[in-house]
């Protein structure tokens, strides 16, 4: 088990397993504070964790529209915790780029994108409600203007907070949305692949004997609400459900594997 504080990696890839903890820790606390963007005309970085507030996917759908060509997202919604392991390697010098106090980046708030083809979109992006921030300090960085954006960061820390008193009932923290010392210490004590004794959504596909749960009836309906034909939602991962999310999955472009993973979820809006 490694320990944040013990990466030296530089992707946020790194923290992925419990990221997706802390993220539907923060779903459940504060329900669709951010959405999707996966299902945008983007190609995706690596390390990419495709979501943002409402407001910042439809200013980026709308400059998508208008560019009428994909985009290269390295970055969107960066949690505290990749927040926190990016600005340790910074202070190790592991990275020079300009790197925000983990609870006070743009990035936390959930919008902000980091776009690879910056230069050429420059100027289509300012015109679609986008700031080019920090200009070439930082220039793949834009952030959206939309009055409708809500500084979701404390919900964030909260979450966190919340995480680990679940998995730490010996060693409790405040739940107070607040970055202190002791918070950060904790996000650096955290194991990167999530606490063990965490359970967030099962991968569900068809196997033998079927699965069966409230989960797959949630599949079954959210693949009716996306115009999918399916007779029944009996909560039943049976060969009817499995044809049905490969439909769903090929009308995404995804690979029809019948397999009801991250991203799938994140399409059918169950995560």
């Amino acid at each position: 088990m490694i320990l944040v504080k013990e990466l030296t990696a530089v992707s946020t890839i790194a923290v992925r397993g419990l990221d997706l903890q802390l993220f539907w820790e923060l779903n459940q606390l504060v329900p669709n504070s951010l959405v999707s963007i996966a299902d945008l005309n983007i190609k995706k970085g690596e390390g990419l964790f495709p979501y943002c507030q409402l407001p910042a996917r439809n200013a980026l759908k709308a400059a998508l529209t208008a560019y009428g060509q994909s985009l290269t997202i390295n970055s969107a919604y960066r949690s505290v915790i990749a927040q926190a392991m990016l600005y340790s390697q910074k202070q190790r010098g592991l990275i020079d780029n300009l790197v925000g106090y983990p609870g006070k980046s743009d990035h936390q708030k959930g919008a902000s994108l980091d776009i690879e083809e910056w230069a050429d979109v420059k100027t289509l992006m300012t015109s679609h409600g986008w700031k080019w921030t920090y200009g070439n300090k930082d220039a793949m960085h834009f952030d959206c203007t939309s009055n409708q954006i809500r500084d979701i960061r404390p919900d964030s820390i909260k979450a966190f907070q919340k995480l680990w008193n679940k998995t730490n009932p010996d060693n409790q923290i405040a739940e107070d949305g607040d970055l202190g010392e002791q918070t950060l210490k904790c996000i650096y004590n955290s194991p990167a692949e999530g606490f063990p004794n965490v359970q967030y959504p099962r991968i569900l596909k068809l196997t033998t004997p079927y699965q069966f749960g409230k989960d797959v009836g949630q599949v079954q309906l959210a693949l009716r609400k996306a115009g999918i034909p399916l007779e029944q939602a009996n909560q039943i991962f049976d060969n009817a459900t499995e044809q049905a999310v490969k439909a769903f999955q090929q009308s995404k472009g995804l690979s029809p594997d019948g397999v009801v993973g991250e991203q799938s979820r994140i399409l059918l809006q169950l995560s």
